[in-house]
This record gives structure tokens, C-alpha cells and sequence, in this order.
């Protein structure tokens, strides 16, 4: 019977998380498969996905694709003709049956892609949730199972009277299962088996992206401390000198637009004290390079895999939750010495503290499992849409070499504090008798 690990019992797997130019990179693992591509396809397919099947199809790839039966799929002006004319095998999947919550591709039964990859354009849209790649065997070869009992349980054919999209190919579900070292679901429980699958896949992707969320807010907290460190006082100095010459004029001028100035000076001086005391509380990031962040980002996702409030049972939730508000304080500093020490802690737990036992849940509690964590999906793309629209990230995108943006912030900063100044002195000077 097809069966699924629990947590405790999954490798620790070498994975590879793509939330910027996705495209590319789903490309070039295409690009990298030998025998066999094998998906099934969430929602509406684009057009860059369908050239990428039939690319592989014409380097020679055995290409498999579940694909729902949803209006925008059968009334779109892609030719499904021209990948079965191929060769490829193209099934048409019943979306009242089974929903399916992520897209997923096993390439050469030995990498798993997962993620909205099917919905690709040369930008992803506000919904993108990234593409994860994954080498893990277990998972591997959970998808590879569990993608063909999803055809096998799911597949639709049109109505004698509707014209029919394409040709109806369905795979060799017993071949292609013995040649990934797989087995069928079990035929009486495929719908619960299947959404215990979809669930671990999607808690992936949710960790993927809290870790990539944990990652920009490391380096956004790390330029700011930076900044404040090299220009804190000039900025400081300006502020406090913005909002007592918005004052003055208030006091001379009157007028509502002159008080909403004063009034918008004096909340920008009063954010700034309570972000600089913040930063200075706060321990100083260390400087990684780039293997070290890739270290200390796959051991983050790897501790929170471990630790997350919502993998554990009730009882232990509270407790929980301090080791990943802990776990996230590390990883902000990048603390790579204190997260190993809470590696070491949390391996040493026992594992029965753990939520370990899904096979007893039904298909509602999936079901109710699966829609907390579309909402944690959720919670983390604002989160991040939050972090890239800040005028930190929008710096931090456009410049590599901090030092010199600092010495160009200072004299900019300079020349401010200059021009308001004089304008206080004149505002003073008039007001003198």
C-alpha cells in the first residue's frame, strides 16, 4: 500500500526555493531532465508551461500530464493536439473530485517540482508562492505515487455530445509505478492519502517561504542597522531640524496645510527615536557570505520544520511558539552558532512530542489543515509584498556597496540639514521685532 512517512521519519532533503525569476529557473531544470517529466497541473495552464512539455517531448523526454478539466483549460487556444502528437500522455482530470491545491512534476523519479509553475509568465503575479525543488527520496517518491493515483482515481472523459479537447491517453500506471520504485494507493482510502500527500507538499512551500520571509527580513533589519550606524546622527539631526522649522512656519504662517506639515515632521522625528532605540537594542547581524547563507537558510528551514507552532500538538503549542520566535530572533542575527544549539535541543526531544500520527485524521481535518495553511500562505505574500515595498528593500535592491550609498546619504543629508536651518534662521530673523 502506498504510505506516506510521518516528519519525524522524513531525510533531511536538499531543496531549492525560487521566489524571484521563477521562470528561468523551472526552465532550466527542465532543461537538465534526461527520461521522463510526470505532472499534474493546478488550475489553468499557461503558455510557457505547455512549450516547456513540448520542449522536453522533443529532446526525447516521456512526458506525462494530468491536466484539469476546467473551462479555461478546455476552451483555451492552446493545442493540446500538438503534445500527444508528440508522443506525450495527456489525461484529463474530473476538478469535482478531487481538488488539487498545488501544481506538481517528478523529473527522472528523482527531483520534485512544486508550486504554481503552470501559471508562469515572464513576471509572477501578487499570488505567486514560489517554486520549490526538491531531491528528498521520500517525497520523490511520494509524488511520483501519489500523481498516479491521482489520474487513476480522477480521470475524466468528455460527454458523447461535447467535442473532445484532445486525445485521451492514459499512462501505463503499473509500468510507470514500478519503474520509481512506487506503489498505488491503497484503492479504498486514495482520496484521504492524497490529501495527507497535497498537505505535506503545500507545509513545504509554506516553510520554504517563511524561511525566504525570515531571509529578507534578516537583511532589511541588517541594512538598517547599518544605516543607522553610519548616518543615524545626520538623519537624526535633520529631522529634529525639519520639525522645528515646520513649527515656525505653523507658528508664522497659520493655516491648515502649514499645520499638517508640523504635525507630519513631528510623527517622522518621533518614528525615527523609536526605530533607533529598537536598533540599538538590538545585537548587530553578522556578516555572512554566500555559502554561509545558504547554510544557515537551509539549516532555518530544516529548525522550523522541527519547531513550527503548527506541526506540534495542542498541548506543546505555547511552548512552541517561544522556540520559533527564538529560532527567527537567531536567525535575524544571523546566529548560526545559537541555531545549532537549538538544533542540538530540539533533536534530543522526544519524538512522540510530536504530531506524528495523520493516518488517523479523516478527510475533513485535512481538509480544515489545508485551508490554514492556504491562509499561512497568504499571511506570509502580504508579509513579503510588505518587506519589497519598503523604501529599505527598494535600496537594497539598487545597491551593492553599502559604504558608498551611506557617504552619498550623508552628504545629502547634510546639505537638507543646511536648507532648513537657513530657512529658521529667516523664519527667526522676521519674526524679530
Amino acid at each position: 500500500m502506498y504510505q506516506l512517512p510521518t516528519a519525524t521519519q522524513a531525510r533531511q532533503s536538499s531543496s531549492l526555493a525560487y521566489f524571484c525569476d521563477p521562470l528561468q529557473a523551472v526552465s532550466s531544470q527542465i532543461g537538465l531532465a534526461r527520461y521522463t517529466l510526470n505532472a499534474c497541473i493546478e488550475g489553468p495552464c499557461g503558455r510557457a508551461w505547455f512549450e516547456l512539455m513540448l520542449r522536453g517531448l522533443r529532446n526525447g523526454l516521456s512526458v506525462s500530464l494530468g491536466i484539469e478539466a476546467i473551462p479555461e483549460n478546455l476552451n483555451s487556444a492552446i493545442s493540446w493536439e500538438r503534445l500527444t502528437a508528440l508522443g506525450g500522455q495527456l489525461v484529463w482530470l474530473a476538478p469535482d473530485r478531487i481538488v488539487l491545491h498545488t501544481s506538481v512534476c517528478v523529473i527522472d523519479g528523482l527531483v520534485v517540482m512544486s508550486g504554481n509553475f503552470a501559471q508562469l509568465g515572464p513576471l509572477p503575479g501578487t499570488d505567486f508562492n514560489g517554486i520549490l525543488i526538491q531531491d528528498d527520496p521520500d517525497i520523490v517518491a511520494q509524488s511520483a505515487a501519489a500523481l498516479i493515483a491521482l489520474r487513476q482515481t480522477n480521470q475524466w472523459k468528455p460527454e458523447p455530445t461535447e467535442p473532445a479537447p484532445s486525445t485521451l491517453a492514459v499512462p501505463d500506471i503499473e509500468g510507470f509505478t514500478a519503474a520509481h520504485g512506487g506503489q498505488l494507493v491503497n484503492r479504498r482510502e486514495p482520496l484521504r492519502q492524497i490529501a495527507l500527500w497535497q498537505f505535506q507538499v503545500l507545509e513545504r512551500h509554506a516553510l520554504a517561504m517563511e524561511a525566504d520571509t525570515a531571509e529578507a527580513l534578516r537583511k532589511t533589519h541588517a541594512f538598517d542597522h547599518a544605516q543607522d550606524q553610519a548616518v543615524g546622527k545626520l538623519m537624526r539631526q535633520l529631522l529634529d531640524t525639519k520639525q522645528r522649522c515646520m513649527i515656525q512656519r505653523y507658528t508664522h504662517f497659520g493655516g491648515q496645510e502649514h499645520q499638517q506639515e508640523a504635525e507630519a515632521a513631528q510623527a517622522a522625528f518621533a518614528t525615527f527615536e523609536q526605530t533607533h532605540q529598537a536598533l540599538a537594542q538590538t545585537p548587530v547581524a553578522q556578516t555572512l557570505d554566500a555559502q554561509e547563507q545558504a547554510d544557515i537558510k537551509q539549516l532555518y528551514r530544516k529548525l522550523a520544520m522541527l519547531c513550527h507552532p503548527d506541526r506540534v500538538k495542542e498541548a506543546q503549542k505555547s511552548q512552541a511558539e517561544a522556540i520559533f520566535q527564538q529560532l527567527q530572533r537567531s536567525y535575524r542575527r544571523s546566529d548560526f552558532a545559537g541555531m545549532k544549539n537549538l538544533e542540538a535541543t530540539l533533536q534530543t526531544q522526544a519524538k512522540g512530542d510530536r504530531q506524528t500520527a495523520p493516518a488517523q485524521q479523516d478527510l475533513e481535518s485535512f481538509d480544515l489543515r489545508l485551508v490554514n495553511l492556504q491562509k499561512r500562505l497568504a499571511s506570509q505574500r502580504a508579509t513579503r509584498d510588505a518587506i519589497f515595498c519598503s523604501p529599505t528593500w527598494r535600496t537594497l535592491s539598487t545597491q551593492s556597496n553599502w559604504a558608498l550609498w551611506f557617504s552619498q546619504q550623508a552628504l545629502y543629508l547634510q546639505d537638507e540639514i543646511v536648507r532648513y536651518e537657513r530657512a529658521l534662521d529667516a523664519m527667526t530673523t522676521r519674526a524679530s521685532p
